[in-house]
């Protein structure tokens, strides 16, 4: 008896992309530290699903790189900043619960 695989991908297809992207504007003292954490990856080895960059601060330039990206698209986005917070040297996570923001809400 013959058997034949089911799935006929090649493992990087069925492996879902990442992007991990440091957002911020270089020199600008703590407010840059998503582009420091990835300069900082960037010099770590990581399998081929996973790419890290270095985004900048442009968040059109950002999104029609995402647009444009190859295929398979990625599955998962990690963005990297440094935003104002109450207390300093601690590290917050986020996570989109997928809810559309109001259009007031949206910057422009």
């Amino acid at each position: 008896m013959k058997t034949e695989p089911l799935l006929h991908a090649r493992p990087s297809q069925l492996t879902p992309r990442v992007l991990i992207g440091g957002v911020g504007y270089r020199w600008m003292r703590d407010r840059s530290i998503g582009l420091v954490a990835s300069d900082e990856l960037m010099r770590q080895e990581w399998p081929a699903h996973v790419e890290v960059a270095d985004l900048g601060f442009g968040a059109i330039y950002v999104t029609q790189d995402l647009a444009h990206a190859e295929s398979p698209p990625y599955a998962r986005l990690v963005l990297l900043a440094g935003v104002a917070r109450v207390a300093r040297g601690r590290i917050y996570r986020s996570s989109w619960s997928g809810d559309v923001p109001d259009a007031e809400e949206l910057q422009g």
